[in-house]
């Protein structure tokens, strides 16, 4: 192997380590927002992925929560791939960005 080859397997095992810290950060946030003493607006109770069975079918993450009324709302991220879709949903959530809409089968 020559150098050029050297340096692309360091890039290629950067990325992945950032890919990992990425999933590890979203997932040490869910656990933030599941547990009793989180403060959030929102009061999650399922995270669901709806996985794309091809290129052409993003995966998407459905979030179901109790808004600060009470009341079941729902929020959506779709991304490419499951971690991509899970890491986004929980990044909106923390930024205060993701869109939530009332639950309209649990409303009923």
């Amino acid at each position: 192997m020559g150098r050029a080859s050297d340096k692309e397997e360091i890039r290629r095992e950067r990325a992945e380590t950032r890919g990992h810290d990425r999933v590890g950060e979203a997932l040490a946030w869910l656990d933030r927002m599941c547990s009793e003493s989180y403060s959030g607006e929102y009061n999650l109770q399922v995270v669901k992925l709806r996985l794309g069975i091809t290129d052409e079918v993003e995966t998407l993450c459905i979030v179901e929560a109790l808004g600060p009324d009470g009341g079941p709302v729902v929020g959506f991220n779709g991304a490419q791939t499951p971690t991509e879709a899970l890491v986004g949903a929980v990044n909106r959530i923390k930024n205060g960005q993701m869109k939530w809409r009332t639950d309209g089968f649990k409303a009923k």
